[in-house]
């Protein structure tokens, strides 16, 4: 149980806020300190990705929907943040503005220049995941996104869901992504049709985590649907 004190800007009122988490660790290995240190990473997702593409490149109003274009730019504005924390030890806006004046930094920093110099490798420990999801809308009809097969694979469906930007009136698709605590690393990505639910997704996130780190003794946090009846261990 978690406790948020907070204080409304306007008012001044104050007012408690009582969190309620699950988890498998004993006492001894999760004192309040530890909890408190998950709970405040797992916001490592929402800071570190999604309020980034809102912030600098006011993703949620893109009104960009042709042919595979949202696909696309998002792909490409997702690389960006990630050379740029890499490299850079600025915030991702200070960093796009100090580029915006001089393109030549661009090149220096996708080493097509002489100018840029090899770093070390990036390790990721793969001790702590955070997950999250979010639904990403479209506006149109889309009606021959409908989950085909492209390339062999088969496509998410772009159709109605549970919209968590609040607009059921627009088709969507769910994104789902998992970075590592220390540095905010993406580890794992996937897009789903627009009216799975998150729930459903734990399972082959996990799997798939477990592969990739080779282990299966990581931390693996996310909000309440991972409580869900599917994904306990007495129901699979």
């Amino acid at each position: 149980m978690i406790e948020r004190p907070t204080i409304e800007k306007t008012t001044g009122k104050p007012s408690t806020e009582t969190v309620y988490g699950l988890t498998r660790h004993t006492p001894a290995t999760a004192d309040p300190a530890r909890v408190l240190a998950f709970n405040r990473g797992h916001w490592t997702i929402e800071n570190g990705c999604h309020y980034l593409l809102d912030w600098n490149w006011d993703e949620d109003r893109c009104t960009l929907r042709t042919g595979h274009g949202p696909e696309n730019i998002t792909a490409l504005r997702r690389f960006a943040i990630g050379v740029i924390k890499s490299k850079s030890r600025d915030t991702v806006a200070a960093t796009i503005q100090r580029l915006a004046r001089n393109v030549r930094l661009v090149f220096d920093y996708l080493r097509m220049t002489d100018n840029s110099r090899r770093r070390r490798p990036l390790r990721v420990r793969f001790e702590q995941l955070h997950n999250d999801s979010a639904s990403i809308a479209f506006c149109g009809q889309y009606a021959r996104a409908t989950g085909g097969r492209i390339r062999a694979r088969r496509a998410p469906a772009i159709t109605y869901g549970y919209s968590k930007d609040h607009r059921p009136d627009l088709k969507q698709l769910l994104f789902i992504l998992t970075l590592e605590a220390e540095g905010g690393v993406p580890v794992q990505f996937r897009c789903l049709d627009g009216n799975t639910s998150d729930s459903q997704t734990h399972i082959e996130t996990w799997n798939t985590l477990r592969t990739v780190a080779g282990r299966p003794d990581f931390l693996y946090v996310a909000d309440s649907k991972l409580c869900a009846r599917e994904n306990t261990p007495a129901h699979q």
